[in-house]
């Protein structure tokens, strides 16, 4: 049987604005050999490229990302209110239609990126990230934020039997809120998640940089605050359950309540060990 194509020169469509335009060639050898070549652009941008081949035995397909905006990500995320940045990438498909092998990475640039529940905007952020059949890893994830400088790694591992995990987090000088009622700062901040099993362990130490707590009570509040409620605590969730921590908190110099109720300049030294959800008791 001969060789038989079929060609897309253009298919055009446009989703919340953004112009899509695809091309196409797919190749039929016989009735058990497949090969096909696509291009994906947005607004005239290059975005992804295929390139694969499938017959009755194995599987091989290579999906390329090259200096690709997120800015017309953004347009299809509504639960973003900011997001920018230059991705390259490239994943591979090897092996049989039933055992399938993918193997991967992901490098971003000049990364701008704010979710609508966070107060504040990640900027000059990049982000280097692998993954396998069996792992997926962030080598380098930093970024300015607050003021300051966040930065993470870590690798997260899953198979059929058995998920772990482990991240670090470093935050330097990161202003976390600021408004008329709360200020939070977070001078230094060593965090370490891992989860060997089915447990989350949570520890590391955090040093709160200027905060202050602003906010005036009413007397209607104080009371409401003291009175005793017979109200059933409602059930938490498995993952609430199985998080443990192990938290010290200090302060530097600047920690301060400041409202009708008082004017003091505290200071802290505080260990946060046990569950979430039975409330971990502080320490210190």
């Amino acid at each position: 049987m001969s060789d038989t194509s079929l060609v897309v020169k253009s298919l055009l469509g446009k989703y919340k604005r953004v112009l899509i335009s695809t091309n196409a060639v797919l190749k039929v050898r016989g009735a058990s050999w497949y090969e096909l070549s696509a291009n994906v652009s947005a607004d005239g941008h290059e975005a992804l490229r295929l390139q694969g081949s499938l017959n009755r035995d194995a599987i091989s397909a290579n999906l390329t990302l090259k200096e690709f905006n997120l800015a017309y990500i953004m347009r299809l995320v509504p639960e973003v209110d900011a997001l920018g940045g230059i991705a390259t990438a490239e994943i591979k498909v090897t092996g049989t239609k039933s055992t399938p092998s993918f193997s991967g990475q992901l490098e971003i640039l000049k990364l701008l990126f704010s979710p609508s529940l966070i107060p504040d905007t990640l900027k000059n952020g990049s982000l280097n990230l692998s993954f396998d059949n069996k792992m997926v890893g962030i080598s380098k994830f930093d970024g300015d934020l607050g003021g300051g400088t966040v930065a993470a790694s870590g690798k997260y591992f899953f198979d059929k039997n058995s998920k772990s995990s482990e991240l670090t987090i470093q935050v330097r000088d990161v202003q976390v809120i600021h408004t008329r009622d709360y200020v939070l700062t977070l001078k230094k901040a060593d965090i370490s998640v891992s989860r060997p099993g089915k447990l989350i362990l949570v520890d590391g130490d955090v040093v709160l940089g200027n905060s202050r707590l602003l906010y005036n009570f009413t007397p209607q509040m104080l009371i409401a605050m003291l009175k005793t409620s017979n109200q059933p605590k409602p059930e938490q969730s498995d993952l609430m359950r199985s998080v443990r921590l192990d938290i010290r908190v200090r302060n530097s110099d600047n920690l301060w309540i400041d409202n009708n109720l008082a004017r003091i300049k505290l200071k802290a030294d505080i260990a946060l060990v046990g569950t979430i959800s039975n409330q971990p008791y502080p320490d210190g």
